[in-house]
């Protein structure tokens, strides 16, 4: 995992985690961000995570949705990870992150 996704990455543990942490302004830039994906890996991603409203449900059952393997469905959400790290957007949304 590059610098770029581990960055994004600690933003979305901490909506989970600490939600109240995170600014209103940047949850909702979150949630446009999220738009960039196509709306299966959107509902696999935030529900993956738990964040943005959506239950957290557990890999093997994100996967089962999909009719995929486990590994089949990681490299999906890895490969959505990096695709919103390295975008202009989650560059901007960044910025705002203290």
């Amino acid at each position: 995992m590059d610098k770029y996704t581990k960055e994004l990455l600690s933003v979305l543990v901490k909506m989970k985690l600490s939600p109240q942490s995170i600014d209103s302004h940047v949850t909702h830039n979150m949630e446009h961000l999220f738009n960039l994906l196509s709306e299966n890996n959107r509902y696999d991603v935030l529900h993956y995570f738990g964040i943005l409203d959506c239950e957290q449900l557990s890999l093997s059952e994100i996967a089962l949705s999909r009719n995929i393997s486990e590994e089949q469905m990681i490299q999906i959400i890895d490969k959505c990870l990096r695709q919103l790290a390295i975008s202009p957007e989650w560059q901007i949304i960044k910025q705002h992150i203290h």
